[in-house]
């Protein structure tokens, strides 16, 4: 099985890639805060988080932290 097959690109990062395209009042935010947690080594490079059942034991997931951008008056 591969990764594509775990967890369809198409409901996850393509969307959240095409509405940042969209929107570029939104920015991707890494979730991770301060200090470490068990699930960091979820989190992509991107700054998404991702799972897939071959390789840890668990149902396809994804996850992705959106904020909108600072905008200053002009």
């Amino acid at each position: 099985v591969q990764r594509a097959d775990a967890v369809d690109q198409r409901e996850g990062s393509e969307v959240v890639e095409k509405f940042l395209q969209r929107h570029p009042e939104f920015e991707l935010v890494d979730p991770r805060g301060s200090g470490p947690r068990p699930w960091y080594r979820f989190v992509q490079p991107r700054g998404w988080l991702m799972t897939w059942p071959q390789e840890f034991d668990c149902d396809g997931f994804f996850a992705a932290r959106l904020r909108r951008r600072n905008q200053e008056a002009g």
